[in-house]
């Protein structure tokens, strides 16, 4: 995990997630589904950046 930031609005905590392929994140992304408590997800890709 990159980073994990605490939110207001509809979500409580955002993830950013580096991973080296689709099938590793896939991965990550199940075993976050399976943490207890966490009652829903939803995924983004960042494509690319407009500022550093």
């Amino acid at each position: 995990m990159q980073t994990l930031h605490t939110t207001n609005g509809g979500w409580d905590l955002v993830a950013e997630i580096a991973c080296p392929d689709l099938p590793a994140f896939d991965d990550v992304l199940r075993r976050i589904r399976s943490i207890d408590g966490v009652v829903n997800s939803e995924t983004s890709l960042l494509l690319s950046s407009v500022l550093r």
